[in-house]
């Protein structure tokens, strides 16, 4: 049997290893999140082409609508899921998709410009977001296989701006409806 110091310097060393290997697999993590943050950045145009495009055949509201309009700060967005990504070492994701999407406010302006096209519905918004996780993923996995936390990132930024939108919608159309009433009981 070795001594207590013995054992405390063995104990110290394991540590130490553990620690080592922890800083290591953080740094290859932080290398393959960028590696992913880069490449949504560099593929947002495709992203964005095909998100239009399955919008305009699977939402009816979409179908008639400029393509500015129906993109509106969706491509901000995919720039949020990048920063997001490149960041993901530092925060928790549930701390990325709180503070990244709130911080721009991207899914609040989604939901008030859907709010003012009369045809919108919530439903619609939501839709749109679904679309929009969907292609994102499937064009980042087609140059590679995203990890699982990679992909909670991404679903988890997608989904605080569909609240974000869902609120935003509902208050708009809270606000003109306030509005109609108020204006024929004058």
């Amino acid at each position: 049997m070795g001594t207590s110091s013995d054992l405390l310097s063995r104990e110290n060393a394991y540590l130490d290893s553990q620690r080592k290997e922890y800083r290591e697999l953080k740094a290859m993590f932080k290398l393959m999140t960028t590696h992913t943050s880069q490449a949504l950045l560099r593929k947002s145009q495709v992203i964005m082409k095909r998100w239009e495009e399955r919008a305009r055949k699977e939402i009816a509201s979409a179908y008639g609508t400029a393509s500015l309009s129906l993109r509106d700060p969706l491509p901000r967005h995919l720039e949020q899921l990048a920063a997001a990504l490149s960041s993901s070492g530092e925060k928790s994701t549930s701390e990325i998709a709180v503070t990244t999407a709130h911080k721009e406010g991207v899914g609040k302006i989604h939901g008030r410009d859907r709010a003012n096209t009369s045809s919108y519905s919530i439903a619609e918004v939501i839709f749109e977001y679904r679309i929009l996780r969907q292609v994102t993923i499937q064009v980042l996995e087609e140059e590679t296989p995203l990890t699982a936390i990679e992909r909670e990132i991404i679903t988890d930024l997608i989904e605080q701006a569909v609240n974000d939108a869902a609120a935003e919608f509902s208050e708009a159309v809270r606000d003109m409806r306030d509005q109609y009433t108020e204006t024929l009981t004058h």
